[in-house]
Order: structure tokens, then sequence, then C-alpha cells
């Protein structure tokens, strides 16, 4: 297979969207790997600012999964759903060829992380700044055990900051606010009122701050995604996977016609120049 061209892995990097958020990343087995690199990204945009302002900042487990069960995984269902599945035990068939059957883990929960700020002296969480997965939006219970720990985290003088980049019905946030805005962050402050900075669909996304002890660090969002988006090269994953399906794509009643059709031609346009670029094999 010849080299290909810097021109077609800048472009297969890019991915249809170069301005905005590619809505088929909010398919759960995509966002999980988009999750991580967010993280990473905005801690390493705040580690030396909170240094310098008496604060470290670290990742660890997120609160969207504790005490849930599910794992954030895109699964495609290629059985007739009418087909019974025959119940078999995974143990006792690799017993029958003599291989080694391995231990039963307990724990399926996704590695889903998010960033707890502590003050340097005394090591106190002063903020968790979490990456809303859009399993955690489809269920009612998960999104009500998740705000009662919410609520108990503020209530510990603890500020929650919840980025929230995929569109759902159901929100994390009990306000009719969000219905305006498919993409939003939510600052949930201990002292004071919540506050919501909402983000339309096909723009950028904005600058935030996050909420320290009477102070605020700057995060840049939109360099966090593109970055996220583009290092595992996502959008070669989903169009060699799912083609960039219209019927892969999530909540598509949320978009108007003229939205999907935008979509549509975006992606159209970007897999002709990938065919244009890349050399015949």
């Amino acid at each position: 297979m010849p080299d290909v061209s810097q021109a077609y892995i800048d472009h297969l990097k890019q991915g249809p969207f170069p301005q905005h958020l590619d809505p088929w990343v909010e398919i759960g087995r995509y966002f999980q790997q988009l999750h991580s690199e967010i993280i990473s990204h905005l801690l390493g945009q705040i580690v030396t600012p909170l240094l310098r302002m008496g604060y470290y900042v670290g990742r660890e487990a997120s609160l969207q999964i504790v005490e849930s069960s599910k794992p954030d995984l895109y699964i495609q269902n290629t059985q007739d759903p009418t087909t019974p599945i025959q119940a078999w035990d995974y143990g006792q068939a690799t017993a029958a060829v003599m291989a080694e059957p391995g231990v039963a883990l307990t724990n399926t929960e996704p590695d889903l992380d998010a960033l707890y700020i502590r003050e340097v002296a005394g090591g106190q969480v002063v903020t968790i700044v979490e990456v809303v997965s859009p399993r955690n939006k489809n269920e009612l219970p998960l999104i009500e055990r998740y705000q009662t720990r919410r609520l108990a985290y503020l209530a510990q003088h603890i500020h929650i900051m919840e980025i929230d980049l995929t569109r759902s019905v159901k929100r994390l946030v009990n306000d009719p606010l969000t219905d305006g805005y498919p993409y939003h962050v939510a600052v949930h402050l201990h002292d004071q009122a919540p506050r919501l900075i909402g983000m339309a669909f096909g723009e950028p996304l904005k600058r935030c701050a996050i909420p320290l002890q009477g102070d605020v660090v700057p995060v840049e969002l939109e360099a966090a995604y593109r970055h996220a988006y583009q290092h595992p090269v996502l959008a070669l994953h989903i169009h060699n996977e799912i083609g960039y399906s219209m019927n892969d794509l999530p909540f598509p009643s949320l978009l108007t016609d003229e939205q999907k059709q935008g979509l549509g031609a975006a992606v159209a346009a970007w897999q002709i120049n990938l065919e244009r670029l890349h050399p015949p094999s």
C-alpha cells in the first residue's frame, strides 16, 4: 500500500465537521474514547495555573459510575431479534476444551473519570469536573441517583461542573432552560445559584471557567474537544464501522430537516475528498 499524503491524514483527522461537534460521536462506543481524551486535555490545560493558585488536580472515579452497573458501550446488533439466544456458560465451555477459563469479574463499569481539584494546603476537594456520559441520561433511576450524589457533594462545600456535549431528551439538570440548547455546561456552586452556559448546534464550544474557592480557572472547551476528536481519529472509526449512516445518528428527532440535510451534505463532501486524496491501493 503506498504512503498516504499529509493532506489525506489532516482531512481524515479533521472529520466532516471542522466547525462544530460531530453528532455521531454521541454514540456511547465513540463517546467513551472522546470522554477520556477531553478529561486528559482539560487536566493539561489547568494543572500549572492551579498550582500557581494553590491547588492541584487529578483524575478520579466519576460520580456517574458509582452504584451503576451497565457499561457505556455501543454494540451493533447483527442478529435477528426474534432468534432465541441459547444460554451457555463460558467457564464450562473452556473446561470442555481444556482451556484456561479465567476468573469472572464483578466490576463491569466503564473507565469513566472526572477531575478532582484540591487545595494544596490540606488536600480538601473544592471542585469536581464531570464530562457527562450519554448513557447516564437515558435512565431516570441513574439520573436521580447521580443528582442525589451531586447534592451530597454540594452540601460538603464542593462545586461541581458538568460538561454535557451530547444531545438528549433527558438531562441531569432539571430546568427548562436546558431545552433551548443541545449542549451546555452546568456550574453547580455550593454557595450560590447554579449557572448554565448554553451552546448552540453548529457552533464552536465556548470558553468556560471552573469555579474554585472565591476564584476561577478558565478552560478552552473547543481545544479540548478538537484534541479528543482528532487524537484517536474518531472520524475514521465512524466512517469504517457505520459509514456515518443516518440510521445510526443519535436523537435525529432533536434536529430539524435542514440540519439533517446539512449533516448529510457535510459527510458526503468529506467522504468524496477522502477518496480524492487517498492513492489507489
